[in-house]
């Protein structure tokens, strides 16, 4: 039978002896030990110095060893008894506690140091840094777990409102208890969420989980990036600049790049080359440049909210949508002209998405926030009604539900230029399909609002 060595001084070992004492479990140990345990059968015990060698060689030659593990106190003791165990077994597997990297090259030894495992558990209480599982799996963050704080956007909202593409929501961990989410589960403050998927992505995820009530555009993005090509109109260009300026100056965020392609000589490209400041830069791409690459230059780099005008957001929606980041598209008007925010649900939309963005977005540049309701079949459900009530209190702010009995709100958005929509970034949104006009579902009808400035938020 295969057997697990002991190699241990009481001060260090005796909590974990007693621990695997207790397990029900019919393995086989080999402690030795200079000290006194009061221990079970399943250990055969051997009052030996475990740095000794030479008398404990001849007592382990023959035995069926698969592990072993080394729970000194003194260093130099550690690097004698590790010394001894590996010239027995070549590849045996050993794990021991240390402070020195002597062990670090060896593949088939398991380094603990106690230190830094102290240091790990610390950092991962601190609210401002995601719990990655350490000791599973590839230990490179695929596997997360993140408190859901009180403000975060996540809190109240259900796990059908997460598209989950790039990720998943395994476990929800609330009063002790673990959920298996369904699509009907709602997360609440204070949840734990254990997450997993790719560990750059779930950063993200972490980062907007954590987000705060007047942000933006945290917990999406920290930058704004506007891309323009100066083979537009002047006064297209202008409003690029002038809209990412104000979103600048009166949003959270850190920096503003603009990324230029084909400079031309213009009032515009004196502007820009004004602007370079300690938070705003200017790049000028004055050879032929493909937007795949700019787009990567900036996603590899950043993280931000991509300022476009209509036709280089439209002909490259799959490539800005696969940067899973916000996007604000300009419309006709100036952006200091706006008076309003507004996203358009039905009976089977939720704005659970896209109602903290709203009043975030409305308390940072003093619009009136609102969500547009069309359904001619259904009232306004319960659901939707106290989850505005919810996020009105909280953001301590008005968000208005405005019916559309007769009128369709696209109308009212074609013919109110002042409103800025708001709405969900979806897959479904990249195909065009000759159907879509007779569905309920106004996402999909969002080029019809070309003139309008539109904030295209990303589904997590």
């Amino acid at each position: 039978m295969k057997k697990i060595l002991i190699l241990a001084q009481k001060s260090i070992a005796n909590d974990f002896l007693n621990e695997i004492d207790n397990l029900k479990d019919k393995k086989e140990y080999i402690l030795i030990s200079q000290d006194e345990f009061n221990l079970k059968s399943n250990f055969t015990y051997k009052k030996l110095d475990p740095t000794n060698i030479a008398r404990i060689k001849p007592l382990l030659i023959n035995e069926n060893i698969e592990q072993a593990y080394i729970l000194l106190e003194d260093e130099e003791e550690i690097r004698l008894a590790y010394d001894g165990v590996r010239s027995i077994f070549l590849h045996l597997h050993i794990i021991l506690c240390s402070s020195l990297d002597y062990y670090a090259n060896d593949s088939f030894c398991t380094l603990i140091q106690p230190n830094k495992m102290l240091c790990n558990h610390l950092i991962d209480l601190l609210p401002n840094v995601p719990m990655i599982a350490r000791y599973i799996g590839l230990a490179k963050g695929e596997i997360m777990q993140v408190r859901v704080p009180d403000g975060s956007i996540y809190a109240n909202k259900h796990i059908s409102s997460i598209s989950q593409e790039f990720y998943k929501i395994a476990l929800i961990y609330r009063n002790n208890e673990y959920i298996l989410p369904s699509a009907n589960t709602q997360i609440l403050q204070n949840d734990k969420l254990l997450l997993v998927g790719d560990p750059n992505f779930l950063n993200l995820v972490f980062s907007r989980i954590k987000g705060q009530v007047g942000q933006f555009p945290i917990p999406y993005a920290d930058m704004i990036c506007c891309i323009i090509d100066m083979n537009l109109k002047e006064d297209e260009v202008i409003k690029l600049i002038n809209t990412s300026l104000l979103l600048h100056a009166k949003s959270n965020s850190s920096n503003l790049l603009f990324y230029v392609l084909n400079p031309t000589l213009n009032k515009a490209l004196d502007k820009l080359n004004n602007l370079n400041t300690s938070s705003i830069k200017v790049k000028f791409f004055y050879e032929k440049t493909s937007l795949k690459n700019i787009v990567m230059d900036f996603t590899n780099n950043y993280s931000g909210i991509f300022v476009l005008n209509k036709d280089m957001f439209y002909k490259n929606m799959t490539l800005f949508y696969k940067s899973a980041l916000p996007i604000l598209k300009i419309g006709k008007k100036d952006f200091s002209q706006l008076k309003q925010i507004a996203c358009i649900s039905s009976g089977s939309l939720g704005v659970e998405n896209l109602s903290s963005v709203i009043l975030d977005f409305s308390l940072l540049f003093s619009l009136e926030a609102s969500i547009f309701y069309f359904d001619q079949q259904r009232m306004p459900s319960k659901n939707l009604i106290e989850h505005i009530n919810t996020q009105s209190s909280f953001f301590n702010a008005k968000l208005d539900l405005i019916e559309f009995k007769n009128l369709n709100p696209i109308f009212h958005f074609k013919n109110n230029l002042d409103i800025l929509q708001c709405l969900g970034f979806d897959k479904s949104m990249l195909k065009n399909s000759t159907f879509k006009y007779f569905k309920n579902d106004f996402s999909k009808l969002h080029k019809s609002l070309e003139d309008n400035y539109q904030l295209y938020i990303p589904y997590f």
